[in-house]
């Protein structure tokens, strides 16, 4: 393995020594990491390790406090992600960054506007729409995307974003690119897409770093591998010399064992959907959730997925079709109202509706249950003064279970990382008691240690009788995991498979 200290030859891209501290923690201690031109660099670690520190440092956000960075053997320093980008270096983070009200062409092109010829033109900026369009074609075209050019970005579905983030990048002249769960969102053909692209890229001579917590596309793609914890390199080396039971070992600290969870009693009918529709997305969807039981629900993405949680949870209107929640008939019409009826929605995008950045760990917690009058009586006495003791009593026991890092209650949300934020927005539903609860990739962004942390915990609450609907474009999480799953394919439920039957190659040969 890769002697700490020692620089790679030929790298492009490299940082010797870096130490990065926080109020109260040392993010980074001593890092090194190169990467070598026409290399697919993979960045491995658990949220918390020192990945998006380091990808900040990489990409200017940060300065390091010690130890210093090179580009093609020059030394360089960072005063901004401009100085980054100028040097060549571009990432494409996991929180999707855009202007919504814009069109596809103008997010592609911020920045670098292409402004007509002409004194007038060139003196008062007025943009070239048409080789702005044309930019944008020719970009989409390259990921494989058929988005028109003149789509507004706030039509886009997180997948459809996480695409022209991609689009973005392959649009400039980078020499490196840095790739954070960049398929966390993506289906299958849209992954492959992806792949071939980065594929491309490194044929072309440029640098990859690839972060993922899904290890299968780790060892399909990547040349190198780096494992940080705790701040630090745990090994790096070439990924030959790495397998998953290796690379979990490295990541968790803990040797790796095999389980299969138990079977559990399934119970009455919970939640029952009948011919539900909002076309064009969703169209005379039938299924039913029983208590105990745990349903995935999976598919190609624009299969329809998320809109009919959409429409279970109120957030979508329904043209015809009826929900019923313990037999009883209920159309929420807003999220508010199907919260107080006992349905829980967790959003794929957190971002920007999963949770509140500002308010603190238990805040955030709270405010589902506070929706719940008969669940808020705890965190709240003559009906609006909080109970400090007991809030921060039941949010400190979630951050347990959870593993949430940092572990202080009083954190603002927004300064976590992208698997502990969702962590935090799982928790919020587990606050409010609900009575159904509808996850929308609920382990998206996560590393691996804590997705067997929340896959544990949805055994247990299936266990203690509460029906899960599963929303997932990562099959292999699924499997072994559920105990139904059902596949959409343009708006319509297509196959519902059972127990052991549930295999990745049944479910993709439905969902194509």
């Amino acid at each position: 393995m890769h002697a700490t200290g020692q620089q790679r030859p030929h790298a492009i891209l490299s940082a010797r020594g870096i130490v990065k501290r926080f109020p109260g923690v040392v993010a980074l201690n001593r890092v090194e990491f190169d990467l070598l031109c026409g290399e697919v660099h993979a960045l491995l670690g658990e949220n918390g390790a020192g990945k998006s520190t380091l990808v900040n440092i990489l990409t200017g956000v940060f300065a390091p406090d010690e130890g210093e960075l090179s580009v093609g053997g020059a030394p360089v320093e960072f005063d901004s992600p401009r100085d980054a980008r100028a040097a060549g270096i571009h990432a494409i983070h996991q929180e999707l960054s855009f202007v919504p009200q814009l069109d596809i062409a103008t997010n592609l092109a911020l920045g670098n506007l292409p402004v007509r010829s002409g004194v007038f033109s060139q003196m008062f900026g007025i943009i070239d729409h048409k080789e702005l369009h044309s930019r944008a074609r020719r970009a989409l075209a390259r990921t494989g995307s058929r988005l028109e050019s003149s789509t507004a970005a706030t039509k886009l579905s997180v997948a459809q974003a996480q695409m022209l983030e991609i689009a973005r990048a392959l649009d400039g002249d980078f020499r490196v690119i840095l790739f954070d769960e960049p398929t966390s969102s993506l289906g299958p053909a849209e992954r492959n897409e992806l792949f071939a692209q980065i594929r491309r890229l490194r044929a072309d001579g440029i640098g990859i770093v690839y972060i993922s917590h899904r290890l299968e596309e780790v060892f399909e793609l990547a040349d190198y591998v780096t494992v940080l914890r705790d701040g630090s390199v745990a090994a790096s080396g070439p990924a030959s010399m790495f397998d998953n039971n290796r690379v979990v070992e490295l990541i968790t600290g803990k040797a790796v064992t095999q389980t299969k969870p138990p079977r559990r009693p399934i119970g009455e009918v919970s939640l029952e959907v009948s011919n539900l529709s909002s076309p064009p997305q969703v169209v005379e969807v039938t299924f039913a959730l029983r208590r105990g039981e745990i349903v995935g629900l999976t598919g190609l993405v624009g299969a329809g997925r998320t809109e009919l949680a959409e429409c279970l949870y109120g957030a979508r209107s329904v043209s015809h079709g009826t929900i019923r929640l313990d037999g009883k008939i209920i159309s929420p019409s807003s999220p508010a109202e199907a919260m107080k009826l006992g349905l829980g929605y967790a959003t794929e995008d957190r971002k920007s509706s999963g949770i509140f950045h500002r308010l603190s760990i238990e805040l955030n917690m709270a405010i589902s249950a506070f929706g719940r009058p008969n669940i808020a009586s705890r965190f709240l006495r003559f009906g609006s003064l909080l109970r400090s003791s007991e809030l921060r009593r039941i949010a400190q026991e979630h951050v347990r279970n959870l593993g949430i890092r940092p572990p202080q209650v009083r954190t603002a949300a927004g300064t976590l990382s992208g698997g502990n934020q969702q962590k935090v927005m799982l928790a919020r539903l587990l606050a409010a008691q609900l009575r159904v609860l509808v996850l929308d990739e609920p382990t998206r962004g996560v590393d691996v240690g804590a997705k067997d942390q929340i896959w544990a915990l949805l055994q247990r609450l299936a266990e203690e009788g509460l029906p899960l609907l599963v929303i997932s474009s990562d099959v292999p999480e699924l499997l072994g995991r559920v105990d139904r799953a059902l596949v959409m394919r343009r708006g319509r439920i297509v196959a519902e498979i059972v127990g052991d039957a549930i295999t990745e190659a049944g479910i993709m040969h439905h969902a194509l």
